[in-house]
């Protein structure tokens, strides 16, 4: 699915190939700290790629299933809260880019949830304000940009990252045109 936004023409939103997901229970979040590349040993939402015939909520729902054995439609408040889009290689506006999502889960839910070893990285919940600090390195660069949006607003997003030669450049928040569509449709 491509979109077109209005009064920019040569802007197209790309085909999205990941999800990621923010499982939020009170003033935490339940993060990743991942063991490969991207974001190597910095700290991140839960997601995954998308599979072939896969609808991004499908998706979603199975990564975090698989990530840290939550179920999400059973347990938490599921939203659909826009897309990140990022140039590929340094210097190219062609971009890629995730299905983003928040799960609101109970903090009775949160504290039963048993966070096992994952293959993808060490699964802690951490406070919302550290994740999202400015000064924080310790988290994916994009995070502290968008995060405080998606807590506080409740519109779908389109958060477009610039980066040349692996360094965040610049971060653009708008809302997303309801044209886009449900996510959960998308393959």
């Amino acid at each position: 699915m491509h979109y077109v936004p209005a009064g920019d023409p040569n802007t197209v939103l790309p085909d999205m190939k990941y999800t990621i997901c923010f499982c939020i229970s009170g003033s935490d979040v339940l993060m990743i700290q991942r063991k490969r590349a991207p974001n190597l040993n910095r700290w991140n939402g839960l997601g995954g790629k998308i599979e072939p015939g896969e609808s991004a909520l499908v998706n979603v729902v199975r990564e975090i299933h698989g990530e840290a054995a939550i179920d999400l439609i059973a347990s938490t408040r599921l939203e659909f809260r826009g897309i990140v889009t990022w140039n590929l290689q340094p210097g190219t506006v062609q971009e890629q880019g995730m299905y983003v999502f928040v799960a609101r889960m109970t903090e009775a839910n949160a504290q039963f949830a048993s966070l096992p070893d994952c293959d993808e990285g060490t699964l802690a919940w951490k406070p919302i304000e550290w994740v999202w600090d400015p000064a924080n390195d310790a988290v994916a660069d994009n995070l502290p940009y968008f995060l405080p949006r998606l807590w506080e607003d409740s519109g779908a997003l389109w958060v477009r990252c610039t980066y040349d030669d692996h360094r965040l450049l610049d971060v653009t928040l708008d809302r997303l045109p309801p044209e886009l569509g449900n996510p959960g449709e998308v393959h």
